[in-house]
């Protein structure tokens, strides 16, 4: 099942639950299985207004990526606006589970909202390398 304009159903073929609407807001993720497939997850997240993205489009909303500490995966990726721009390596992401320092080490456009999640995945390895206080 694929993808339609408007409204569209998840894609059921990936085994990252995935949601297009209409006003381009999408969220690939796993969260609501998380606590009972046992991952130990945080949250990232960045503020587009406040990006070079943000400053150039005058773009606002955020982005959110869950991270698991156990397998340093992604498992998470929200965007409430432009999400058009991400959902695809979101998905990829979630699907393949790529390490954290695999995605932190990928080159993201500037400036795009792509560069927002690149930060983010910086950012998600700064935490997952701080020693445990």
């Amino acid at each position: 099942m694929l993808p339609r304009h408007g409204p569209g159903p998840t894609i059921r073929r990936s085994h990252a639950p995935c949601t297009r609407t209409r006003r381009l807001r999408a969220s690939a993720s796993l969260s609501s299985r998380l606590p009972k497939a046992g991952y130990d997850a945080f949250e990232e997240v960045a503020d587009l207004a406040t990006s070079a993205k943000g400053y150039v489009a005058e773009a606002s909303g955020h982005v959110t990526i869950v991270v698991d500490r156990k397998g340093r995966a992604l498992v998470g990726v929200h965007r409430r606006t432009a999400a058009s721009e991400t959902i695809h390596e979101a998905v990829l992401a979630v699907k393949t589970k790529p390490t954290i320092d695999v995605l932190a080490d990928t080159i993201h456009a500037f400036p795009t909202t792509a560069r927002v999640m690149g930060l983010l995945f910086s950012q998600a390895l700064l935490t997952l390398d701080r020693p445990p206080q």
